[in-house]
C-alpha cells in the first residue's frame, strides 16, 4: 500500500528546486509519494522574486511549477490561528517573521508537513508544525 501525505514548501525550497539546486534524492524521496501544497504567500514571494528579475525564461519555469502544485489561499482559520501564536510568542518576546508566521500555519492547519531550511519555522513545531528539512 502507498501512503500519499500532503507536502507544503516553504519558499526557499521552490527557490532552490526551481534552480537545480536540489539533489535528486531528495526531490524524489520528498515530492514523489505527496501530494504539493504552498500557500498563496509563498506564490507571492516567488513572483515578487520574479517580478525582479530579468530572465523570461525563469517565468517560464515558474509558471510551469505552480500549474502542478496546489496554492492554499490564506483562510480565517489560518489567520485566527497565527495571531494565537504570535500572541504567543510575542509574550515570550519572539516575534515571528508575519509571512513565515502564516506560511507555517497554513502547513499547521492543513495537518502536513512543511519543507522548509528557514530557522524561524522551527519556532512553529511546539504549536503543531512537522517541519522537514
Amino acid at each position: 500500500m502507498i501512503l500519499i501525505h500532503s507536502l507544503h514548501l516553504d519558499t526557499n525550497i521552490v527557490i532552490k528546486f526551481l534552480k537545480g539546486e536540489l539533489e535528486e534524492s531528495t526531490i524524489k524521496q520528498r515530492f514523489e509519494k505527496n501530494i504539493i501544497m504552498i500557500s498563496s504567500l509563498v506564490e507571492y514571494e516567488l513572483r515578487l522574486g520574479q517580478n525582479l528579475s530579468s530572465n523570461r525564461n525563469n517565468k517560464r519555469i515558474l509558471e510551469e511549477f505552480l500549474d502542478s502544485v496546489i496554492i492554499l489561499p490564506v483562510t480565517s482559520e489560518i489567520v485566527m490561528k497565527a495571531s494565537k501564536i504570535q500572541a504567543k510568542r510575542i509574550q515570550k518576546g519572539k516575534r515571528l517573521p508575519f509571512i513565515d508566521l502564516l506560511i507555517g500555519t497554513t502547513a499547521i492547519v492543513y495537518n502536513s508537513n512543511l519543507f522548509s531550511s528557514d530557522e524561524d519555522m522551527k519556532n512553529l513545531v511546539e504549536f503543531g508544525l512537522e517541519l522537514v528539512s
